[in-house]
């Protein structure tokens, strides 16, 4: 599935993969359509919060940032300051964010609390399966590439009986 797919079946707006871009990250505020003043950063990696909390600050907007480095203090974070949004990793050591997002999303407080994941991996908590499949090919995809392409996904494999 697209990142779009993976986000709304984690709960989340969007689901960014690191490293990211302070245009992609800035993209990713914007495409929410409110009004954002206060970001809360949570991940185990204290340097992948420092990055994410420089870009934010050379952004020039003005953001309130606030940092967690586990899951536990960021869910703390988010009762005591409800930040507009929060950028989350999903690998995080006390609690990993996929239980993040399910507390979060059964708390009436802080459900609306706008979500963007970060993450360095795609997620593997059964969204492996998506409803499209998009091919890219450096100078377009022809009808014959594109029978392949289904030719090998719809054929069964003859050689290991599949």
């Amino acid at each position: 599935p697209g990142r779009e797919e993976i986000a709304r079946r984690l709960g989340a707006d969007d689901y960014l993969i690191k490293p990211v871009s302070r245009a992609a990250l800035l993209g990713a505020i914007d495409a929410l359509d409110r009004p954002v003043q206060s970001v809360l950063v949570a991940d185990d990696d204290p340097e992948a919060v420092q990055l994410l909390a420089r870009m934010l600050a050379a952004s020039g907007r003005g953001y309130r940032v606030l940092r967690a480095t586990r899951a536990g203090q960021a869910l703390a974070l988010l009762h005591s300051h409800h930040p507009d949004i929060i950028l989350m990793d999903l690998v995080m050591p006390d609690m990993d964010g996929y239980q993040l997002l399910a507390v979060k999303a059964a708390d009436p407080a802080i459900r609306d609390i706008a979500t963007i994941i970060v993450s360095g991996m795609m997620p593997d908590h059964g969204l492996s399966q998506g409803t499209s499949f998009t091919v890219v090919q450096r100078g377009g995809v022809g009808l014959d590439d594109m029978l392949a392409y289904i030719s090998t996904l719809t054929v069964p494999d003859r050689t290991s009986g599949k």
